[in-house]
């Protein structure tokens, strides 16, 4: 920067150095389906350039905790029911950037179900058995 409009003065300048810093990025993952009765999910975030990030948008829980880009997060029985849960990924220790997120969606399909039918009594020495 020059000054201008100096009368009888000499112009003076002076400079500023801008050092742009690499925004975060965040990736939550890619979704996928999973059934009721085995809904337990391996989360797997990245971030770069940030120091952390938090999980959050969701009624289950986070195994160790939220803030473990590798947690195993435990849907609600809401969300089991709901059919869905949408987790968001935050950047955290973001260097004086502003956070960023990203979000992630899985998807819980019904568990199976199976009937035997009902127990059966037989002799010893009968040689077969109907099934239902």
């Amino acid at each position: 920067m020059t000054s201008t409009g100096n009368g009888l003065c000499n112009a003076v300048s002076d400079q500023v150095v801008i050092t742009i810093t690499p925004a975060p990025i965040v990736e939550a993952g890619t979704g996928g389906v999973f059934c009721t009765n085995n809904a337990n999910i391996a989360l797997a975030g990245t971030i770069t350039v940030a120091t952390g990030g938090t999980w959050s948008g969701a009624q289950g829980t986070f195994s160790p905790n939220a803030n473990a880009l590798n947690a195993v997060y435990t849907p609600s029985v809401g969300e089991l029911a709901a059919g869905s849960v949408t987790l968001t990924l935050t950047s955290t220790g973001n260097n004086g950037c502003v956070a960023v997120s990203d979000v992630v969606t899985y998807t819980f399909t019904p568990a199976p179900t199976a009937n035997a039918g009902a127990d059966l009594s037989t002799c010893a020495n009968s040689a077969t058995v109907a099934l239902n």
